[in-house]
Parts: structure tokens; C-alpha cells; sequence
């Protein structure tokens, strides 16, 4: 115990570093909705199927080895299938990434380049978000820097002992990512290098003991091959094609798209080379290996530069792989450039000024500009979902176009309901337009990329046959409630308001922003809510009022996180919007003034508000 509270003491910097890095990738950990390839996770690796099952199911669907999806499929059976269960996996692979940056950078530079170079990946927006997805790239993050560490100690000495250690931990980083390969290839170029510039009487054992551990790791891998082949022949058809800024937009996303922290690291980095370029002439393999800063720069150069180049040339001759994601495995040189820069300012006031000032602006980055863990990034899949699931009491139909995706939430919600693959709401409606028996009420849910969008035809088909009882509109995902016109509802009873008064019952805040008043049909849109609550169980009715007769408009929930951020409310208020159309045909003549009734439907607050809006027929 005593050796351990002195090891603590002695690295007390790296082990707060770990902590705050526990605590950005595990807080908010469930926050977000799991998307799309987050569900591919779930339902790959969901218990009720067998190993053989989800292998099958992998080379059907992913991109990936096997090995992180036997791990969190073993993980499901253990603590339970949940999505907490497989980001988890990729937080705890989060906090070995920071980990393993400071042993690299430690072995690289210096033990203060590993310590700088651990604080900046921990303050990593691109790396906190990694750890917070259940998809194995934080997993293929940490394997690649493993692999590099042990590489550079086999280079450093290289034994039978150290290749086999290379070995099976470069078999890891093969088993994590397909990208992995090259990695490998520049891993290869490296020990070639060294192999070229090594003593005669040396190459023999560095060449045989590379082979020795690359053999281990092709080995290991070979499991693999079959999806590898199979992935080979894929070609890409939802990545868009290269444009002149693509990879400066990749770049400065991986390094969290803030002008500020570019500010500061664009002259670290030409500081690095500067340092770099100044060194004096290293001859000879002893020379090379003795001498911190060539050698760190034959490493990361090489590293970088291939997986950059091969990237560039499938994009341009083949098919493009331009996706941030696919380039996490050179962000550990950005940060050790950086890092190394920083320790090699000579004025320790200098330095410390400038460490500070580039951490506290990611931060601020992450906090304040982003608003990372309390703003919605992810698609929102669960949470449409669950408004069907909340609100389709009748047990209507439930179609979409995404079923493979949404039964992860229906069936395990066990509804008992008909989930009814469609390629869009537009196919729906064009099968009852042809066949008048299956016109009846159904739910629409639909997200990633598809939004709501209806040719005139189908529109006026909707228009003349449904009414939008109940929608929802989140990030990237909606859902739509849909029952006869015959059977919707065409007024609501205020009786027990004094209509005399602008607003009544419940105190709420409103704005009607647009209003239009065309020849047939009228518009109105805006917002509504009650104070000092969410806005989620609040449902917004717009009404025409004449005398004690009332006309329910067509009104759709729309969300609206302005609202939110512009109250500066501590409550979610951004299911606040809304969105109303009636048909003045139906109307008798007369004047009628436009009227806001909201009522909650877990706290049972009701109001009513008349506004300065009217319509004259």
C-alpha cells in the first residue's frame, strides 16, 4: 500500500489529469440519443443471439473486426443490454487513450511533453465524444497508440521479447479497425527505415524479430479476413466527394473547429518543426535513436503522412473515405507536436501562459460555445420512439422507413402494435390513394437525414383524408400522428374561461411570430409555455373564437431550442414552438379573434390566451 500512495504522490499530476478525464467522458454518459451506427452496435450485440448469430450479422452489416463487438456482446450478458453498457466500454478505452498518451509522449520526449500531451487529449472535444459512442473508434484509438509505444521499444531494443509484445498489440490495433492496415503499412516503412540506417550486424536480428511479431499480428487478425475481402469491394455511396477545403475541415474538426485554439496551436506546431529543423545532424542508426527530437520526428512524420497519403489517393482514384472518424488515428500526433512544443518553451512562465490559455479555450470551446452536455448532437432516435410509444394508445400502425433501427426501441418496449417497413411516408400515401380500404389512422417516425417532405399530390391526398393529431420534431428525427378527418377533434371546450380577459386560467408566455390570412386558408406560428417547467407534456391548441364557439386549427408541435436559450431557461422549453393551418371554407361569415390554449399534461396547468390577432370572413 505504502508503494502505491508513493507512486501516486510521485505522478500526482497525471492521476488528476485521469480524474478530470473520468469525469468529462462519464458525465451526461446517457445524455445523448444512440444514432444510427450506435444502434448497429445494440443490435449486433444484443443477447438473444447467439456468437455465431452476430457474426453472421457482422458480415452482413459492419465495417469492423469482431473483437469490440464479442467484448460488448459479452459485456450485454453480464451487466444487461443497455446503450450505458457500450459506452462505457468506449469511456474506460477513453481514459486508456490519455493513459497511453502520456506513456508515448513520455517515452517519445519527456515525461512533461507526456503530461501536456494527456491534459490535451483529455480536454479533446473530438476525444471526449469518442468516449462518449458506443462504436469502437475510442477502443481503435487507444490500440494504435499501444501499438506505436511498444513499436518504439522494439525499435529502441529489439529482442525477441519486445517483438512478441509488438506483436500482439499491434494484433489488437488489427482487430479494432479495418483502417488499422495502415497503420501497419506505416509502421512497416518505419522498421524498414531503421532496418536501412542500422549497423550491418544488427539487421539481421531487427529484420527476424519484425517478422517474428508482424507474423504474430497477421495471425491473429486472419479471423477477419473474410469481412475484409468483403469490405474491400464495398464503395461508399452516402460520403460526398472531396472539395479543395475537405481535409482542412476534417482537421479542424478533429481539433474541435475553434478559431481561438488554432490560434494557438497553428504556431506550436511550425515551433515544433523550427525545433525540429535547428537540431544538429544525427549519422547512424545510435546516433538516430539517441537523438529525442529526429527520432520523435521519423515516427510521427511517418505515421502521419501515410495514413494521410493513402486516405487522399482512395478518396481521388477510388471511393472517398473523407469522414473524420477515419482519420482519429493520427489525432496522437497532433497532440504530441503540440505538446513537445509547449515543453520546449525555455521561459517556464512562457510555456505555463500558453498551456493554460490553449486548455482553457478547448475547454471553453467544449462549455461554453458547443454547450456539449446539455445540447442535442445526436440523432434522436430514442426519443422519437418514445413518443410513439408514449402516446399511440390505440395501438395504430406505426411505419417508417428505418425499421431495423426503431425496433431496438419497439421491441424492447414490447409494444403491441405492427411495426411496417415503408421506403416514405409519400409510399404510404400513395397505397391508400390506390386503395381507399387502407385509409385509416396511422403514426409515421422517420429520422437520419429524412425529413418531413411530401410531393403537392400526396400533400393535398394528406390534407383531404388526415389530421395531424399529435407530431414530434427532434434533432434529425420526427414523428407523426395521423387519424381520419372525419374523427378529429373541431373544437375545444373553454367554457370555464372568462373570455373577456386577454389570458385566463394558468399564467403562460406566447408570441404568435407569423400570421397569414390568405383567401382559403390561415397560418399562424410561434411559441407557448408555462414557466418553471419543461415543455415536453405541453400541448399548444390554436383557436378561432366567436362568441362561445370555438374552431380547432391544425396545430403541429415544432421545436424550437431558441426559445430556450433566448429565456435563458433552466428548464427545456424547446418543445415550446408550434405550427398552425385552418381552412376558412367551413367557417361562417362573421369576425373571429385568434386565441392560444396550452394545457400540460403531467402537471395539469391550463391557460388561455387572446391574442390581438383576427380573421374576418
Amino acid at each position: 500500500m505504502k508503494q502505491i500512495l508513493l507512486y501516486i504522490r510521485n505522478n500526482k499530476e497525471l492521476f488528476f489529469i485521469l480524474i478530470i478525464a473520468a469525469i468529462l467522458r462519464f458525465f451526461h454518459l446517457g445524455y445523448q440519443s444512440i444514432w444510427m451506427d450506435e444502434i448497429y452496435t445494440m443490435n449486433i450485440t444484443n443477447p438473444k443471439l447467439s456468437y455465431g448469430e452476430m457474426i453472421s450479422e457482422i458480415n452482413i452489416r459492419e465495417g469492423f473486426p469482431y473483437l469490440y463487438f464479442m467484448a460488448i456482446k459479452t459485456l450485454h450478458h453480464i451487466f444487461g443490454f443497455d446503450p450505458l453498457v457500450s459506452r462505457t466500454f468506449s469511456a474506460i478505452a477513453g481514459l486508456a487513450g490519455v493513459l497511453m498518451m502520456y506513456l508515448l509522449g513520455k517515452r517519445l520526449f519527456s515525461r512533461n511533453a507526456g503530461i501536456i500531451a494527456a491534459l490535451l487529449t483529455t480536454v479533446s472535444e473530438y476525444c471526449i465524444y469518442s468516449s462518449q459512442d458506443g462504436r469502437p473508434y475510442t477502443f481503435y484509438f487507444f490500440a494504435v497508440l499501444l501499438s506505436f509505444y511498444t513499436l518504439i521499444k522494439f525499435i529502441k531494443q529489439p529482442t525477441l521479447r519486445h517483438a512478441i509484445i509488438y506483436g500482439l498489440a499491434t494484433a489488437l490495433l488489427l482487430n479494432t479497425n479495418f483502417f488499422s492496415a495502415i497503420n501497419l503499412f506505416s509502421q512497416a516503412l518505419i522498421i524498414l527505415f531503421f532496418l536501412w540506417i542500422s549497423p550491418a550486424h544488427q539487421r539481421v536480428t531487427l529484420f527476424k524479430n519484425a517478422f517474428i511479431g508482424g507474423l504474430l499480428a497477421v495471425i491473429l487478425f486472419l479471423p477477419n479476413f473474410k469481412i475484409l475481402a468483403k469490405l474491400l469491394e464495398f464503395k461508399s455511396n452516402w460520403i460526398p466527394l472531396p472539395t479543395p477545403d475537405s481535409f482542412s475541415l476534417i482537421f479542424k474538426e478533429l481539433l474541435g473547429n475553434s478559431e481561438m485554439t488554432l490560434f494557438i496551436m497553428i504556431p506550436l506546431f511550425f515551433y515544433f518543426l523550427f525545433k525540429i529543423f535547428e537540431g544538429k545532424e544525427s549519422v547512424g542508426f545510435e546516433e538516430t535513436i539517441s537523438d529525442k527530437k529526429a527520432f520523435a520526428f521519423i515516427i510521427l512524420s511517418i505515421w502521419a503522412i501515410v495514413v494521410i497519403g493513402i486516405i487522399l489517393l482512395k478518396t481521388y482514384l477510388d471511393t472517398s473515405l473523407l469522414v473524420s472518424r477515419y482519420f482519429i488515428s493520427i489525432l496522437p500526433v497532433f497532440f504530441l507536436i503540440f505538446a513537445a512544443a509547449i515543453d520546449w518553451i525555455s521561459n517556464r512562465y512562457v510555456r505555463f501562459i500558453v498551456l493554460i490559455s490553449l486548455v482553457g479555450f478547448m475547454l471553453a470551446n467544449t462549455f461554453v460555445v458547443k454547450h456539449y452536455y446539455t445540447s442535442t448532437s445526436k440523432t434522436q432516435f430514442r426519443e422519437a420512439a418514445a413518443f410513439v410509444i408514449d402516446n399511440n394508445q390505440t395501438n395504430e400502425p406505426v411505419y417508417t422507413s428505418l425499421k431495423y433501427w426503431y425496433d431496438l426501441f419497439f421491441v424492447e418496449a414490447n409494444v403491441p402494435y405492427t411495426i411496417i417497413e415503408r421506403a416514405s411516408l409519400e409510399t404510404v400515401l400513395n397505397e391508400m390513394a390506390v386503395d381507399s380500404s387502407k385509409i385509416s389512422a396511422f403514426w409515421y417516425v422517420e429520422a437520419h437525414g429524412r425529413p418531413f417532405a411530401l410531393s403537392e399530390q400526396a400533400q393535398s391526398f394528406l390534407d383531404n383524408n388526415f389530421y395531424t393529431e399529435n407530431n414530434y420534431d427532434g434533432l434529425d428525427a420526427w414523428a407523426r400522428h395521423y387519424i381520419l378527418i372525419e374523427n378529429a377533434p373541431k373544437s375545444v371546450d373553454i367554457s370555464k374561461f372568462d373570455l373577456l380577459k386577454q389570458a385566463d386560467g394558468d399564467a403562460f408566455a406566447s408570441s404568435i411570430e407569423a400570421f397569414d390570412d390568405a383567401e382559403n386558408t390561415v397560418t399562424a406560428s410561434g411559441w407557448a409555455y408555462f414557466p418553471e417547467q419543461t415543455a415536453q407534456k405541453s400541448k399548444i391548441s390554436v383557436l378561432l373564437v366567436k362568441g362561445s364557439e370555438t374552431f380547432l386549427f391544425n396545430t403541429q408541435k415544432i421545436t424550437r431550442a431558441d426559445v430556450t436559450s433566448y429565456f435563458k431557461s433552466k428548464y427545456d422549453i424547446n418543445d415550446a414552438g408550434f405550427s398552425a393551418t385552418f381552412n376558412k371554407e367551413t367557417l361562417d361569415k362573421g369576425k373571429y379573434q385568434i386565441a392560444i390554449y396550452i394545457v400540460n399534461l403531467e402537471t395539469g396547468k391550463e391557460g388561455l390566451m387572446m391574442t390581438d390577432k383576427f380573421i374576418i370572413k
